[in-house]
């Protein structure tokens, strides 16, 4: 089942970009923070810092934000501002991985589940890419953020979604790679002409 709604590592931040200082601070609780205006990356970088978690946002991570971290724990904290922007959380070797798509294969049933909010087609390739230990080639790609939620989806029929969503492109698979590549518009031949089918009996 597929859902697609179209065209629709950094530094640790210095404590004093907090507005209100952290009163109290163990290894997994936080008692209460607040930003104004800041990047959402830089955020997370913050509450990193100040956790002594490894929270690390990918490219995908943009935009600013203003965010009040009322008392509780580290992962609640996490969890609700990651629900709050529309943000999805990898956890791997204690490392935090934050970013606007995620990607998970199953390689028993051989099939995706891919969730993405307001992010770039080439950034959802990206990650479709890596779970898949298989090379996305393509051509310049529209830069127009989609939407895109699909659960135990095959990486073919998933990639094909994407295309035919895209228009004007087409997808070649081989055993190595998929090259999503840009169909070349056909202006015909000097003086070849096709009769009207309506002018034709």
């Amino acid at each position: 089942m597929a859902f697609l709604r179209g065209f629709t590592v950094r530094f640790l931040l210095p404590l004093s970009m907090l507005v209100v200082p952290l009163t109290s601070l163990s290894a997994q609780r936080i008692e209460s923070m607040e930003f104004h205006d800041k990047p959402i990356a830089d955020i997370l970088l913050g509450l990193a810092e100040l956790s002594g978690k490894s929270i690390i946002p990918d490219e995908t991570v943009t935009g600013r934000a203003s965010y009040y971290f009322s008392k509780t724990d580290f992962d609640t904290a996490l969890r609700v501002f990651l629900s709050t922007y529309n943000l999805y959380l990898t956890v791997e070797d204690g490392f935090y991985h934050v970013s606007r798509v995620k990607t998970v294969f199953d390689p028993l049933s051989q099939t995706l589940a891919v969730d993405g909010e307001d992010v770039e087609i080439a950034s959802v390739l990206n990650s479709v890419s890596r779970s898949l230990g298989k090379t996305i080639l393509y051509d310049p790609l529209p830069s127009e953020p989609i939407t895109l939620h699909a659960k135990m989806i095959a990486p073919d029929n998933l990639l094909d979604l994407i295309v035919r969503k895209l228009r004007g492109f087409e997808i070649e698979a081989a055993r190595d790679y998929y090259y999503i590549k840009k169909i070349a518009p056909n202006f015909g031949q000097p003086g070849d002409h096709k009769p009207d089918k309506k002018n034709t009996f």
